[in-house]
């Protein structure tokens, strides 16, 4: 890899044509498809060549050349032009990534995760070296000494523990902090260690004894942040009661106290010359401070959700961030100007660090992997362009099935499919599914859109989002039926409901904790149940239009008898009284993520953040089935056609099919699935012998595969034959089918339709 970056590099760029573009693309052809590559290197670099950007210099140049008896994957839609941003995923934690960190020289980071190890990784190849295991709880921070020989963590277990960088040995164990260590930081000299805890403290220590050396008391709540200055002298924190506190560390004394910030403080950073800090908020917002006078210098505003994790670059003009909204977000420290935004993550974003030289950056998510940017956009990695698909994280999907004009939402296949997809960039997308082309695009939203819906019939889309409004639109050709203006918050989840020819009625629900029923083509509210206990994140309707299901952060299941009015319309008379008919159902124990009716609307199925699939009688609301649960929080749940069995989609990537009756778990598929319940992956290619006969890549046999995703959930299986499919980071998304032939992905970054053929063994 060295040697890649040497040739590429521009002191070579007078060797003869497009060799030193293509050594930049071979480089990043080889950190996207390292793991399969370990497996079957010639096999894989052919059926690489389909996910080079298509104006590379090595798609170009291969793309027309692969040998006739390898079968190689089409991308038949979101191909990109160049090289994106993110040049490597790093894959291997089974949990969250808390924390993450260059190395001095750049050429190693450590991640820190919830699954109780630290990691170091190969920065170039995204190769791991080494997985550091003693701590017997999450681990929550993770830096380098300055010398890049150990590596320091803290961790849940109340320890903070230096290791062996190069051999992985746990040196020593340093104890005192009477709760969680939230936070460590090694100071420039590498004599010195700082944390932060929940026990209120902030604590140095001597790194070659272990022993405290001061204790600096002052926050009244949680601290999760601390930071050394470049010169060891001062130290900065922050935590649960909204300050950025400056300390002295040689005295422990208290020099400046930073009070504007409106919610808890993540994350605190000295600039590299020492005169600044930068933190990061749970308000949503990035500070820059003066650090001698604690003036606020800038307010970066930007992300759409809590802000976990600020840092300066190198040379102190740039800032990085990482966000609960899913991005990696740099700055410019001057200006306060947003410079670039990097999509990818699936999840919450904990934390970004830059490398040493400020040209790449580390990312570390809740979906479980550590991503390497580039933070600066040169000849070979520009800004990322799609062929097609949105420009921001795709947040919510609603799929809808055409058989014989008629629109079928549940878990079977045939005829033709369409999908809607909702974005962070305001946007809402329908595509058919069999061709992966996008059938329209709709523009009105001014914000985030959290929701979609398909109807009855296909022909039209409902959406909600951050712009309180909830739309209806024609899904062939994008134009707007219907704008219902009324929530006052944030619309988090709506649906059609069953009404007479001629008429449109929808039901929306959101953060202003409201439900809301609407005749679309008026635009006339018909019902409405306010002031519930709890913001409302799921809703369905009843196949008869007669009853609504609703769930939020009150932990009930709610069961709303709206009869006759949704489906006939409402006269507005105001005496209506909508809160008499209505069933609440305490069960969950957390936040209800979603709800879903049976085909023929007798059951409702909820699931949550207690890790809890319950069943409920639609008309008593007698809980009838306790029919799974999950270590973490349950994301969806969908019946089948027949109402028989339940789909569910745990935080955890894992996807479960129960028998309704039984509450018997029949199946599940260690990947994060869309609601129809199918599996997706890339066709790694096999070769014919002179026999004639496929064989698999080298090193996989049979026995490895069951048809379920193994490996860290990367592969998968075609039984009988044993193809074996990988799918790259990039296109691998949170919501894939696999279908006659197709793999149908939606990734943060893009929409991509894989074609291949399997082999006829």
């Amino acid at each position: 890899m060295d040697s890649l970056e040497s040739l590429a590099a521009p002191r070579h760029r007078n060797i003869s044509g497009i060799l030193p573009t293509l050594f930049q693309d071979v480089k990043r052809i080889i950190q996207k498809f390292l793991i399969p590559l370990q497996y079957s290197g010639l096999q894989t670099y052919f059926t690489g060549v389909p996910f080079a950007p298509s104006e590379s210099a090595f798609y170009k140049l291969f793309v027309g050349n692969l040998p006739e008896d390898v079968t190689a994957p089409v991308l038949a839609k979101g191909q990109l032009e160049r090289w994106p941003a993110c040049m490597n995923v790093l894959e291997g934690h089974s949990s969250a990534v808390r924390s993450v960190a260059f190395s001095s020289d750049g050429n190693f980071v450590a991640s820190a995760s919830s699954d109780k190890s630290v990691k170091i990784w190969s920065s170039s190849t995204g190769q791991e070296l080494l997985s550091l295991k003693g701590h017997i709880g999450s681990v929550s921070s993770v830096t380098f000494t300055c010398d890049g020989q150990y590596v320091v963590s803290g961790g849940d277990d109340f320890s903070i523990r230096i290791w062996n960088a190069i051999t992985g040995q746990e040196l020593r164990e340093l104890l005192g902090h009477d709760d969680k260590v939230t936070s460590v930081a090694v100071c420039g000299d590498g004599t010195s260690v700082v944390s932060g805890s929940y026990d209120m403290t902030v604590r140095i220590w001597n790194l070659a004894s272990g022993q405290e050396v001061h204790k600096l008391v002052g926050h009244k709540d949680l601290v999760y942040a601390v930071a050394f200055s470049p010169d060891g002298g001062l130290v900065a924190s922050g935590g649960e009661d909204h300050t950025v506190r400056i300390w002295s560390s040689s005295t422990a004394s208290e020099l400046q106290r930073l009070e504007t910030h409106s919610s808890t403080v993540m994350s605190v950073a000295f600039s590299p010359d020492g005169q600044r800090v930068v933190s990061a908020s749970l308000d949503r917002t990035v500070r820059i401070w003066v650090a001698s006078t604690g003036e606020e210098q800038l307010k970066l505003v930007g992300h759409a959700a809590s802000v976990f994790s600020a840092s300066f670059s190198p040379d102190g003009q740039r800032v990085v961030s990482a966000s609960g909204d899913k991005t990696v977000r740099i700055w410019d420290a001057e200006t306060g100007h947003a410079l670039s935004e990097l999509d990818g993550h699936s999840e919450i974003v904990f934390a970004a660090a830059f490398s040493p030289s400020g040209r790449r950056v580390a990312s570390a998510s809740y979906d479980r992997t550590i991503r390497i940017w580039t933070a600066t956009l040169g000849e070979h990695e520009e800004d990322t362009q799609i062929a097609a698909g949105h420009s921001g994280a795709v947040t919510t999907v609603a799929f809808g099935k055409l058989i014989n004009g008629a629109t079928d939402t549940n878990l079977t296949y045939g005829g033709r499919s369409l999908i809607a997809t909702g974005s962070d960039d305001t946007t809402v997308r329908v595509w058919d599914a069999a061709t992966g082309a996008e059938v329209s695009k709709l523009e009105e939203h001014t914000e985030f859109v959290r929701a979609v819906a398909f109807s009855a019939d296909g022909r039209l889309v409902v959406s909600g989002g951050f712009d309180a409004t909830v739309r209806v639109w024609d899904a062939a050709t994008g134009a707007t039926v219907a704008k219902l203006e009324g929530h006052t918050d944030c619309v988090n989840a709506v649906a059609f409901v069953s009404a007479p020819a001629e008429t449109v009625v929808v039901v929306s629900a959101g953060d202003d904790r409201t439900v809301r029923v609407w005749n679309a083509a008026s635009g006339e509210q018909l019902r409405q149940l306010d002031e519930l206990p709890s913001r409302v994140y799921a809703v369905a309707a009843s196949p008869d239009g007669a009853r609504i299901a609703f769930g939020g952060g009150d932990k009930c299941v709610w069961i709303w008898d709206v009869g006759t009015v949704a489906a006939a319309g409402d006269d507005g008379d105001d005496d209506d009284d909508d809160t008499a008919a209505h069933r609440v159902l305490p069960g969950h124990a957390k936040t209800v993520n979603s709800v879903a009716f049976s085909p023929d609307g007798k059951l409702v199925a909820s699931a949550g953040d207690d890790g809890a699939v319950i069943v409920w009688d639609a008309a008593s609301g007698e809980l009838l089935h306790r029919i799974g649960a999950y270590a973490g929080s349950v994301d969806a749940v969908v019946f089948s056609n027949k109402g028989d069995l339940v789909l569910s989609r745990g935080s955890d990537g894992i996807a479960k099919l129960w028998d309704v009756g039984t509450a018997v778990e029949l199946s599940h598929f260690e990947r994060r699935l869309a609601e129809n319940g199918a599996a997706a992956g890339l066709l790694l290619p096999t070769v014919k012998n002179a026999s004639g006969q496929h064989l698999l890549p080298i090193g996989l046999s049979p026995h490895q595969f069951s048809g379920h995703w193994v490996k860290n959930t990367q592969w998968i299986t075609f039984p009988p034959s044993g193809v074996c499919c990988w799918l790259p980071p990039d296109i691998r998304g949170d919501l894939q089918f696999l279908d006659q032939g197709r793999v149908f992905s939606l990734g943060s970054d893009v929409c991509a339709l894989v074609e291949y053929s399997a082999p006829d063994v």
